[in-house]
């Protein structure tokens, strides 16, 4: 599949945000039409966080594969419109392929039971265990969080704490045990960051849960998902859980993450789902 064939190169206005800096962006736009940006997108372009023709140009039969991967239609659609997002800083057309109503993390094609083991890496307060929790209403077998921000742990047990069996790690899921750096924000932009002014426990998920027959895992963990899905391949290749993973944090997270997945249990179903009107909140969605 010919990737590139389905981008036009183009000129870009920017507006609000105060930038005066235009070149940030055309370094990784070459143009020759105009295009209106977000100003959210702006920033998202300017911390390098837009595709370049070049990446893709390199990495496009890759892409190509893997865009045959995808089980449904509006998986593939969203691929495309994901990378011109990328591209362009623009998330107009990605936008129109977010599913009106649908669950952030849990969508009806997750077919949730009400009998889950479900890890949340990157529980932050606990706002995606309390979605879970609406999801299934309330019924559960387990609940294991991963968090290494005191704070965000600090509010996850005002909230959560008194509800019986979930457990709270204050820890990063990684790749197995380690001290890392890290950057403790109190917020959900919290993440491991060689440059972090702390450092924290980090753990796989098959060495703190052991045995548990894990059914679902959740990442949202600021570039980290693909060391934790290594400190879960046990659990994947011998439980096959339902995967949720965030797909945007870094430029070849859309590559890395669904390959990861399928090398460790090539039985996955693949989906990807777009959330919001920014150029992030990709979630890749593994059966």
């Amino acid at each position: 599949m010919a990737l590139l064939e389905n981008f036009s190169k183009q000129n870009v206005i920017w507006l609000g945000g105060g930038n005066k800096q235009p070149s940030i962006l055309e370094e990784n736009v070459r143009v020759q039409k105009c295009l209106f940006i977000h100003p959210w997108d702006i920033m998202f372009a300017a911390h390098g966080l837009a595709f370049s023709f070049d990446f893709i140009s390199q990495h496009q039969s890759i892409l190509g594969g893997l865009y045959n991967c995808f089980t449904d239609d509006l998986s593939r659609q969203v691929m495309l419109k994901y990378i011109e997002a990328r591209i362009y800083a623009d998330a107009k057309e990605l936008e129109r392929l977010n599913v009106l109503g649908e669950s952030e993390y849990f969508p009806e094609l997750m077919n949730i039971s009400d009998n889950e083991i479900f890890v949340d890496c990157g529980a932050y307060d606990g706002d995606s265990i309390e979605s879970f929790l609406d999801t299934v209403d309330g019924k559960y077998n387990k609940i294991f969080a991963f968090e290494a921000d005191l704070f965000n742990c600090e509010e996850f047990k005002k909230k959560l704490m008194n509800r019986k069996n979930i457990i709270l790690f204050q820890k990063a899921a990684w790749n197995g045990k380690a001290i890392l750096h890290f950057s403790d924000r109190g917020n959900m932009t919290s993440s491991v960051n060689e440059n972090g002014s702390i450092k924290i426990e980090a753990d796989s998920i098959d060495n703190v849960l052991g045995c548990e027959e894990v059914t679902f895992i959740k990442m949202d963990i600021e570039g980290a998902e693909l060391n934790a899905l290594k400190g879960a391949e046990k659990n994947i290749k011998q439980n096959k859980p339902k995967l949720a993973i965030c797909a945007y944090h870094k430029e070849t997270d859309l590559i890395t993450l669904p390959q990861y997945i399928l090398s460790l249990n090539p039985d996955y179903k693949l989906y990807l789902r777009h959330y919001g009107d920014l150029c992030t909140k990709l979630i890749l969605y593994a059966i």
